[in-house]
């Protein structure tokens, strides 16, 4: 199959450069509002030059380190299996990995992302990774990037949401981008 150990990405949907130019968007909103009312209150004119000045410095970097943080955690999303199990990890804040032989992937069915209840995750508009719940309680790991989710159950304590082409390669490792 493959060598002992060695860990093999499959090939599921991930966040893309939408996901990214908003995360950051958001983290530099602070500053542009700042620089707006810098041109149109007359109390922020009045302000010492330092502290006028301070304050979009401070908005830019803190910021700009928001954004980088923000777009790097997101960056580390992936499914990998080795000969027994597979590991999921989401945003780097949330991980899982379950053992191969409890992976029903004949069993997969789609799955509305708007059933979900959130319970640790992270979301932004068209991305989603962690911990939901399904009407019935049920844990579900997922991974979503706007493209369609599939549930496969397990005979775990959670299920999988994945944006994933072959559900099969879970546990074949036959990948297909």
């Amino acid at each position: 199959m493959n060598d002992a150990g060695a860990l093999q990405a499959l090939a599921v949907a991930l966040p893309g450069a939408t996901q990214y130019l908003w995360l950051t968007a958001v983290a530099l909103a602070p500053l542009a509002l700042v620089l707006l009312l810098r041109q149109s209150l007359p109390a922020y004119q009045r302000l010492p030059p330092s502290v006028a000045s301070g304050i979009p410095l401070a908005l830019g970097i803190i910021g700009a380190t928001v954004a980088a943080i923000g777009c790097w955690l997101i960056s580390t999303n992936g499914v990998w299996r080795d000969d027994s199990n597979l590991y999921l990890r989401a945003s780097r804040a949330f991980s899982a990995s379950i053992p191969l032989a409890e992976i029903r992937s004949n069993d997969n069915a789609p799955l509305a992302f708007d059933t979900l209840e959130a319970v640790g995750r992270i979301r932004t508009p068209g991305y989603a990774a962690g911990w939901y719940e399904d009407q019935n309680g049920r844990k579900v790991f997922v991974l979503w990037a706007g493209q369609p989710l599939t549930r496969i159950p397990t005979e775990g304590d959670f299920d999988l949401g994945l944006a994933i082409a072959d559900p099969g390669a879970l546990q074949t490792g036959a990948s297909r981008p």
